[in-house]
């Protein structure tokens, strides 16, 4: 019955949405990104992506929100136009990266990134294609990451 409301007034849909018999591709992967990390993660370890509310209610970990609109540790960089900067101002043991999002992407092709990081999940909706790429960061990369610190991320240090 409920499935059938998902069309009709706004409640219907509302309810149809929380009793988890209609819900959007996005918040489906996300849901399962995060289910994936509180089983795999550790409880202190911080998590960065860029949209972070499902995948953060779900992990039940420390996340990093690349956008800066709850995490100010990103903001100085976002100012100056910097994603793999404030991606590293979190100093994140996991990314959560949308394959078909240019800004997961401008992360991923950064210089220390592969060495940095390596991709650990690959969660896909089957019928929408819709995919979320887990990576954790390698072991001894922290030392590295926090020693280069957000400026080895920006276009300036590559340059040097």
């Amino acid at each position: 019955a409920l499935v059938a409301a998902a069309g009709g007034p706004p409640a219907a849909r509302l309810i149809a949405f929380l009793s988890g018999e209609v819900a959007p591709v996005r918040y489906q992967v996300y849901r399962a990104a995060g289910e994936w990390l509180r089983r795999h993660a550790a409880p202190g370890e911080r998590v960065a992506a860029l949209e972070v509310g499902t995948i953060g209610f779900f992990a039940e970990r420390p996340i990093h929100d690349l956008l800066g609109l709850v995490s100010r540790a990103s903001r100085p960089a976002l100012a100056r136009g910097d994603l793999p900067a404030a991606f590293l101002a979190g100093q994140p043991d996991l990314f959560v990266a949308l394959p078909a999002n240019p800004l997961s992407a401008a992360i991923e092709r950064a210089p220390w990134f592969p060495g940095a990081f390596r991709e650990v999940a690959r969660l896909r909706h089957r019928r929408a294609g819709f995919e979320v790429v887990v990576y954790r960061r390698r072991p001894g990369a922290s030392a590295a990451l926090i020693a280069a610190g957000p400026s080895a991320a920006s276009p300036a240090a590559d340059r040097r």
